[in-house]
């Protein structure tokens, strides 16, 4: 037996001297250990002490990025979920609060997607989603707020090719990323028209994540990958580059959130209050006529007097008509063709500058809009005239 001092590396990949002692070799065998002039050990037994370490730090690694993958979304889905509940007390929400839905659902099943594809990748160390079915993945709120019911329990059809299901599933994750692309793109559209400004830093992140989830759908769907190892570990890759993009996603919702919301919510308090004022207004100038149509009535009839009644009389119509529309504005429907995204089959929602199913001015006609915004205005000004000229009258008699 002869004994060596080698050089070996160890699991940190420092040097370190250790005493191996290793069998004579024979003129026909072979040694099991080879010595080079470095004293580095090299042979079978660290060529696969090397791959194992590597192998272990790739896999570590992707756990990593699943999970900060993971988190993001689901970081981002709790912000979206926070924005849709602030959205519901505000006006024209009603396209945001179902943009929100739509984009909630498509990422949870983009989610289901990555995750059924590390727990296959990386069986036994990262669980499967609890539902199996990709139609069962939704948000359980709805776009109108309300639960939605639990299902009835349906046993899952058994395909007849386990392997044709296999692949179809993971094929799909290229239509889960054009979707979620497609509703991020309307997301940003919708919370535009409702803000009534462009908030830069929401618009910037959503557009590069839905261009970069189209890209990397269409290169995924032209390549034509099969649902291999090398597939799966692409997959796992790209969570990578998008959990960067759902950070700062989640970062500009949580912006949004802080410095927007309170923006919007005076914005449409001031507009409302403005309509509120108007009514009020009209209102009391309404009380002023129908008391002194009360003390015109007990005179005696004559032609002056008859036509001072009648310019009361009109006076106290033209005011009840502008506290009227005021409140109509403020509460009113019209035909609005802007919910065709909601797939819904009743389009009737509020023009009112509250409510939440108002429509956005976008999808309203100028000429409406201009009617709507100075009919109580109009009314007020034509009885103040009608009020004035009845009182000089009054008064001329007397």
């Amino acid at each position: 037996m002869w004994k060596f001092l080698l050089s070996m590396p160890t699991p940190m990949f420092m040097t370190a001297i250790a005493s191996i002692t290793v069998p004579v070799p024979t003129p026909a065998g072979k040694l099991v250990l080879l010595v080079n002039a470095n004293l580095s050990v090299t042979g079978p037994l660290m060529h696969t002490w090397v791959v194992r370490v590597g192998e272990k730090r790739l896999k570590e690694e992707g756990m990593e990025a699943f999970n900060k993958f993971d988190q993001e979304i689901s970081g981002v889905d709790a912000a979206l979920r926070l924005l849709g509940s602030t959205m519901q007390l505000f006006g024209s929400s009603v396209g945001v609060l179902h943009a929100i839905y739509r984009l909630r659902k498509s990422l949870m099943r983009l989610q289901f997607h990555v995750r059924e594809n590390a727990a296959r990748l990386y069986e036994g160390f990262i669980e499967p989603s609890e539902k199996r079915e990709i139609q069962d993945i939704k948000p359980d709120m709805k776009a109108n707020g309300h639960i939605n019911p639990p299902r009835s329990w349906k046993a899952p059809a058994v395909p007849k090719n386990s392997n044709e299901a296999k692949e179809k599933r993971y094929q799909d994750i290229h239509g889960s990323m054009d979707q979620v692309g497609d509703n991020l793109e309307r997301f940003m559209e919708r919370i535009n028209e409702i803000s009534g400004f462009h908030d830069e830093l929401i618009n910037q992140t959503f557009a590069a994540f839905s261009g970069e989830l189209k890209h990397r759908a269409a290169v995924l769907r032209r390549l034509k990958y099969r649902p291999n190892t090398a597939f799966k570990e692409r997959i796992n890759k790209l969570s990578v580059v998008f959990g960067q993009h759902l950070e700062g996603m989640r970062e500009a919702l949580k912006s949004f959130q802080k410095n927007s919301i309170p923006v919007i919510q005076l914005s449409q308090e001031r507009r409302g209050l403005g309509l509120q004022g108007l009514s009020a207004v009209a209102t009391f100038f309404s009380g002023i006529n129908a008391t002194a149509i009360q003390y015109q009535l007990n005179e005696p009839p004559t032609l002056l007097r008859s036509a001072v009644n009648g310019l009361l009389i009109t006076s106290l119509a033209c005011s009840a008509a502008s506290a009227v529309s005021a409140q109509v504005v403020y509460f009113c429907t019209y035909i609005s063709p802007w919910l065709k995204d909601a797939q819904v089959t009743i389009t009737i929602i509020c023009t009112g500058r509250i409510s939440k199913f108002s429509s956005p001015s976008k999808y309203t006609p100028g000429f409406i809009a201009h009617i709507l915004q100075y009919t109580p205005l109009i009314y007020l000004c034509v009885h103040l005239r009608f009020h004035v000229h009845g009182w000089i009258i009054s008064l001329h008699i007397q």
